[in-house]
């Protein structure tokens, strides 16, 4: 008879401890989720089907560098596209009038190795002001970790979605 009030409290101490540790256990699942939706969800990395991961571009006269968020550029060589990816976010990359330069001495932008430079073009400088800035130290520096040779209508839908 004496063993009944040892295991109702035995019980109710064990129902406190269970309770308590599946409230930790769905506070850490709610943070995690939170955690990973706002970093992904802010800046996304979207890598079409049919797109090919290379290492190099060979840079051409005719080019146009559209940043599609602080993650993803769009970069026209001539009539190819490519997709320039960076791990960690760029954050002048979607500014308004951003200037971005490289300072590869050849013609061709290898991943894993180069950097590309983001400067803004303020209202009463020059470009050439902001492309000195870009590479002379005040420019944010963006290491490219991924590029891919993606096709017309990929750039087209990337284009859209991300608005630009």
């Amino acid at each position: 008879m004496y063993t009944t009030p040892i295991t109702s409290s035995w019980r109710r101490v064990r129902q406190s401890v269970l309770s308590a540790g599946l409230t930790g256990v769905l506070c850490l699942v709610s943070l995690d989720a939170n955690a990973g939706s706002k970093q992904d969800g802010d800046n996304p990395i979207v890598v079409p089907e049919a797109a090919v991961q290379v290492d190099q571009i060979t840079l051409l006269g005719d080019q146009r560098w559209t940043p599609l968020n602080k993650r993803m550029m769009l970069v026209a060589v001539g009539t190819k596209y490519f997709l320039m990816v960076f791990d960690e976010a760029c954050p002048r990359l979607t500014q308004r009038n951003a200037v971005i330069t490289t300072l590869t001495k050849d013609t061709v932008l290898t991943a894993r190795t180069d950097v590309i430079y983001v400067d803004t073009h303020v209202s009463g400088s020059t470009t050439a002001d902001a492309l000195a800035g870009a590479t002379g130290g005040t420019g944010f520096p963006c290491q490219i970790d991924r590029m891919y040779s993606i096709l017309d209508e990929d750039a087209k839908a990337l284009r859209e979605q991300f608005k630009r």
